[in-house]
């Protein structure tokens, strides 16, 4: 049942109804933690995070066991006390049981939140003239229930009444007669709600009192079944509580909110538990660093030791080409330059070429068309145009060479310029192989710790002795890695910065000036990252009250929201995605790739078609078919038009045939041969190609 047709029907029922009465936990208040044993394991864990001592161990586990107890000895009576539960816990921990006593307390109101749902119930009936009556099974002290829901907004009501006081309990009825007789209240203008069905149902009812069933917000979403820990569980109920009792926004930001949240707080609690506070100063490379840097700064607020941050302005062409070009060969500086990606089908033209080593190419026309070439021809492996295209380059080489030594002056001269000279710097990118870090370590001429969101196996050798990965530290572990290679360009939009990227320096009276390119226009894009990452904002707002209960996010915790959603491919997810779309390389018009493709179920359709080209979308594997007047999923288009059909072929890695027959031989070698894929140095997208080669051998 969804929460707002409760609202409604609830609003509709209390106008029947003089006296309104409200359980409290996970009805009028939810606890951010996904069940309530875990407040127990959240207090251990800020015991030992605040008194940095193990004394607590095995809290979680003693205090559920001390409850049990003390019921037993207590099985004359419906309830027991929060004292009786610490007098067996003074057994166990004699010298901080009080200490424990009192931090139980702090823990439970620090996770306590409003349902918003329910406190426009509540104000309802209030605003109503309804008698509203407070009731709850539970061992916390009266007097501390009553301030926690007067904090939260709750007033007005004519009475709490809570079991451990009484001694009567809503679970075998006698606290719903003592209210009656005590308020001299008529039970045919009673209504009470509440999530448990025995306790705030069948024991009203049995009374004669209306009921009504309001269902465990946990209860109500399937998605969560695996809690593997007390952050998935923290994480996990602020998202599902979040999800079911506040007003919907946008879909960009709820992305953010629901999906990113979690995993940026989990790579800035790492990155804060791992640097090193001898640090002088933490350079968060530009763009990728811009949404870590400001969750950083928020991080910086509770701990005045990390060290300070500064947003430095860098690139692969501004950093990588001055430096690590000029160290290569001649041949492999051409084989640089002329470089494409056919992981996403991308084009490259020798006008593309020139525009990026910023060589005006009016003064080269007749070199051009010596070797026959256009300058907007896309270069092709198979007609020998990029070949003809690494000569031209050849040919130029002193030229693009003195270029290059100018640049790199330049970029010595803004490290400089950014007194980078201390004797212990630390940067923070989104990884892959670090090929920024490489750059800053040549001109530095020492190295500098690299702190990454992640890094694949192809990770530099000159960085691996000086690098730390958060989801993935050189490949590992491989299904995370694995992950994270398919979906690379949706993780990239993630850290998406609202400026155009570097492209070089210049000098202008003395002062060192990026260059920025100009942004091509592209509002939806921005407007979409911008709504994404201010919900991803305040999920690190809301969470980090929280960050003394955090111990260690493992990666599986951390992407797991993400994970879900971009493999489940739920409608709602898609069509958001194929409204958006993004450049690669150079960011020409030609470059432009779409996150998700739409086709028209037509005759000139083709399923197989489509799945093939989708291997090239930003989002892999994922596209939409619009079938009469809606959309459809693939997956459900395969359900309904392909079943019992001769199968189609998934295979979503974006790879060509001749790629793949290279995959099998380099497979078979390794095999047989026993060499180390390391030693080959193979493009990283074979690796992709052999995991899916092996996968189909298994099938």
């Amino acid at each position: 049942m969804k929460i707002n047709n409760d609202k409604k029907r609830l609003i509709s029922e209390i106008d029947n109804f003089d006296v309104i009465s409200f359980d409290i936990f996970d009805t009028l208040v939810l606890r951010n933690v996904f069940e309530p044993i875990d407040i127990f394991k959240a207090v251990e864990s800020r015991y030992k995070f605040e008194n940095n001592d193990l004394s607590a161990n095995g809290f979680a586990t003693e205090r559920v066991e001390a409850e049990h107890r003390a019921r037993v000895k207590r099985n004359n009576q419906e309830d027991i006390t929060f004292d009786n539960i610490y007098e067996e816990l003074s057994l166990i921990y004699p010298e901080i049981y009080l200490s424990l006593k009192d931090l139980e307390i702090q823990t439970e109101t620090d996770f306590i939140v409003r349902n918003d749902t329910m406190y426009e119930v509540f104000e309802y009936a209030k605003s109503h003239d309804k008698k509203i009556v407070l009731i709850s099974d539970m061992y916390l002290p009266k007097n501390m229930i009553h301030d926690l829901v007067s904090n939260l907004g709750y007033s007005g009501f004519k009475e709490l009444y809570v079991s451990c006081e009484q001694l009567k309990t809503k679970h075998f009825g006698t606290l719903y007669e003592h209210i009656k007789s005590e308020l001299d209240l008529d039970y045919n203008k009673w209504l009470h709600i509440g999530d448990n069905y025995h306790s705030d149902v069948v024991n009203a009812q049995k009374h004669g009192i209306s009921a009504f069933h309001y269902k465990k917000i946990n209860e109500r979403d399937n998605s969560y079944l695996e809690i593997n820990s007390l952050e998935d569980s923290i994480f996990t109920a602020m998202e599902i509580n979040r999800f079911h009792t506040s007003s919907k926004r946008d879909y960009w930001y709820e992305f953010g909110y629901f999906n990113i949240g979690r995993l940026f707080y989990s790579f800035n609690h790492w990155l804060t538990k791992n640097i090193d506070r001898n640090v002088n100063e933490v350079l968060f490379l530009a763009r990728d660093g811009y949404l870590p840097q400001k969750i950083y700064k928020e991080f910086r607020k509770f701990d005045k030791t990390l060290p300070k941050d500064k947003y430095f302005y860098t690139s692969r062409r501004a950093f990588q080409w001055p430096t690590v070009i000029l160290e290569n060969s001649d041949k492999e500086i051409v084989h640089i330059l002329t470089g494409f990606n056919p992981q996403f089908d991308q084009k490259l033209t020798l006008s593309e070429i020139f525009k990026s080593i910023d060589i005006d190419v009016n003064c080269y026309k007749d070199l051009i068309n010596s070797h026959g070439l256009s300058l907007d021809k896309e270069l092709s492996l198979s007609d020998g145009s990029h070949d003809s295209a690494k000569k031209i380059i050849n040919e130029l080489l002193p030229v693009i060479k003195e270029k290059l030594v100018q640049e790199k002056l330049r970029l010595i001269k803004y490290f400089d310029q950014e007194m980078l000279n201390h004797d212990n710097v630390a940067i923070v990118d989104i990884g892959w192989r670090g090929s920024i870090q490489k750059s800053i370590q040549l001109i530095l001429g020492k190295p500098v710790q690299g702190y990454y969101f992640s890094t694949n196996p192809f990770l530099h050798e000159e960085i691996k002795n000086h690098s730390k990965g958060f989801l993935t530290d050189k490949g590992m572990p491989s299904d995370i890695n694995e992950f994270a290679t398919k979906y690379l360009m949706i993780l990239e939009l993630l850290f998406t910065a609202p400026h155009g990227t570097l492209n070089g320096f210049r000098e202008e009276n003395g002062k060192i000036i990026p260059i920025l390119e100009d942004e091509i226009v592209n509002k939806t894009f921005m407007k979409s990252v911008s709504s994404l990452q201010e919900g991803c904002l305040d999920y690190i707002s809301d969470i980090l009250k929280y960050k003394s209960y955090f111990d260690n996010i493992d990666s599986y915790t951390a992407v797991k929201r993400l994970k879900d959603t971009l493999e489940r491919e739920r409608l709602s997810d898609l069509l958001a995605f194929s409204e958006i779309s993004n450049y690669i390389g150079f960011g020409v018009e030609s470059e432009k790739k779409e996150y998700v493709k739409s086709y028209d179920f037509d005759h000139q359709f083709s399923f197989e078609k489509a799945v093939s080209e989708s291997r090239f979308n930003l989002w892999p594997g994922a596209f939409l078919v619009k079938d009469s007047e809606r959309y459809i999923t693939s997956g459900e288009y395969y359900r309904l038009y392909c079943s019992g059909n001769e199968s189609v072929a998934f295979d979503r890695q974006p790879t060509a045939n001749l790629e793949l027959e290279l995959a099998r031989k380099i497979y078979r070698y390794i095999k047989y041969r026993g060499i180390k894929l390391s030693v080959l140095r193979a493009v990283y997208s074979i690796r992709l190609i052999i995991s899916s080669y092996k996968n189909r051998k298994k099938r």
